[in-house]
């Protein structure tokens, strides 16, 4: 694992990368020094010395670049004994998941597991196995009052160190609007508690097929609003009805209907996410959204963990990779101006920035302070519950609604909630055990962004660990740093753009 290395851009520029002091430009004298830090100068006989690998330099410019060199070692840079036997020595405790319970910024509900759509690359389609039995069941409202009465006492309890923090309902499905009965219950339970310290706002992730029936509700209630579509009638080929005919002209239909009726709700309200497949194109759903709606869309692509090994042949066949299809685009540049953090790439790029510049500070305390490594939990995985929980229409409770439903961590039922925390720490802190060995060798252990259980397809009552499509080993991490500082320099506008609009809010 690398504490340092240099690299160089595909438009010839020298960099070097100091894990605790981060990334700098240099000149490529500079650069050979780092990377021979043994090097002891001959004496000037003939003013000219030859450097293995660069050529020829003067010996008052190699004397320059030496005094530099130094000045940079004695200020901490370069450093091969730098030590970080505490850098991944964290482990979960039951207070951390009392904490995040009380600071949760979003209940998922899934209302129903019934859908009126039949989408082949679903992730509850016979493609994947991750997942609970599907049996066109819909919530039980007496096991949501029991969550919500679960947690009310602690979002007002002290560990709740937020204010005037918004709390996202949100309802998932299958449809979820073909549970709406149950969604109406849960809003107005919601609406009469007595919270001191939050806000509440309402989400739905729909298909937009019933949206017709139901928006009076959903504007009233002043929904956010994500629709998924995945571009015009040719794009949605893999979303159609259970009677097998398309999907498309009845859910822009009901859109159509939505922004007419509602205007200044659409307008504020109203999101749309496209899935990238072999049918569409990043380019294509740009237009399309752009021309018809005035709107850009978020970008997912098929889910990649959980695939039944006999459809294997079938999912590749379908896939595409949305930074592949970015790529392809005639026009890159009107993307970027239309999406921008909606790209998989300029979020990949924002990443890159708040990580690896050194320029970028989360607070005060953080721009003052003296750099050091921190103790830390292997991997990017989220404590459980301090980003939201998603509960299943069987009760389960999960981390996110895309962790297998093996991983369940808890369960509510008509009696009440049981989640043992003791249980949840000793099989993360396990997981964290079989993966961590493999994490203190990963150039990405500082700053990973991997969830063990859903990247890794992981079980948490697993023995091994899978192999982490993410792991950088040293020639990867220096590729992967050549490669982002090359897309900066070819778009500077970007870097300025993530800089400002992003990394500083």
């Amino acid at each position: 694992m690398l504490n340092y290395c240099t690299f160089t851009s595909n438009n010839g520029n020298h960099y070097f990368y100091d894990k605790e002091n981060r990334m700098h430009i240099c000149h490529p004298i500079l650069a050979w020094l780092i990377d021979n830090p043994d090097f002891i100068p001959p004496k000037n006989e003939n003013n000219v010395i030859y450097l293995k690998g660069y050529g020829e330099v003067l010996y008052d410019e190699l004397t320059y670049y030496l005094k530099k060199y130094h000045v940079f070692v004695k200020n901490g840079y370069f450093n091969k004994e730098k030590k970080d036997e505490k850098f991944l020595s964290k482990r979960l405790t039951e207070l951390d998941i009392e904490k995040s319970l009380a600071n949760m910024r979003q209940v998922t509900f899934e209302v129903t597991d019934f859908c009126n759509i039949d989408c082949e690359y679903c992730f509850y389609s016979s493609l994947y196995r991750d997942y609970d039995e599907r049996n066109n069941k819909k919530l039980d409202f007496q096991l949501a009052k029991n969550l919500i009465d679960f947690l009310v006492p602690k979002w007002n309890s002290s560990l709740n160190t937020s204010l005037d923090k918004l709390i996202y309902i949100s309802f998932y499905g299958g449809e979820p609007l073909s549970g709406i009965l149950v969604i109406k219950k849960i809003v107005n339970y919601i609406k009469s508690l007595d919270v001191k310290k939050n806000r509440f706002v309402f989400t739905m992730t729909t298909n937009a097929v019933m949206l017709a029936k139901h928006m009076d509700f959903i504007v009233e209630n002043n929904f956010n609003l994500l629709i998924s579509l995945d571009g015009d009638k040719e794009n949605n080929q893999y979303r159609y009805l259970r009677n097998g005919k398309s999907s498309y002209d009845i859910v822009v239909k009901n859109i159509d209907l939505l922004r007419e009726k509602y205007p200044d709700y659409f307008k504020t309200n109203v999101n749309f996410n496209a899935v990238i497949h072999n049918k569409n194109s990043v380019e294509e759903v740009n237009e399309f959204f752009k021309e018809r709606y005035g709107k850009a869309p978020s970008i997912g692509d098929l889910n990649t963990s959980g695939i039944a090994p006999e459809y294997q042949e079938k999912f590749l066949e379908m896939y595409a990779n949305s930074h592949h299809s970015y790529t392809k685009a005639k026009d890159k540049k009107v993307l970027e101006n239309d999406m921008f953090l909606n790209l998989p790439i300029i979020k990949e790029m924002a990443g890159f920035l708040s990580t690896r510049s050194g320029s970028v500070y989360q607070d005060y305390n953080d721009l003052t302070s003296t750099k050091s490594y921190v103790s830390r939990k292997p991997t990017g995985t989220c404590t459980p519950f301090s980003v939201k929980m998603f509960v299943t229409v069987n009760g389960k409770l999960l981390p996110c609604e895309t962790v297998g439903h093996q991983n369940g961590l808890g369960q509510v039922n008509r009696f009440g909630v049981t989640i043992d925390l003791k249980d949840i720490t000793e099989r993360y802190n396990t997981s964290y055990n079989i993966v961590e060995s493999r994490c203190n060798s990963c150039n990405l252990n500082d700053s990973c962004s991997q969830c063990m259980i859903y990247n890794h397809s992981l079980d948490l009552d697993s023995a091994y660990a899978p192999p982490c499509s993410s792991y950088k080993n040293d020639k990867k991490f220096t590729d992967e740093l050549a490669e982002k500082v090359s897309y900066l320099e070819r778009n500077r506008n970007i870097y300025e753009e993530i800089m400002t609009k992003v990394i500083t809010i």
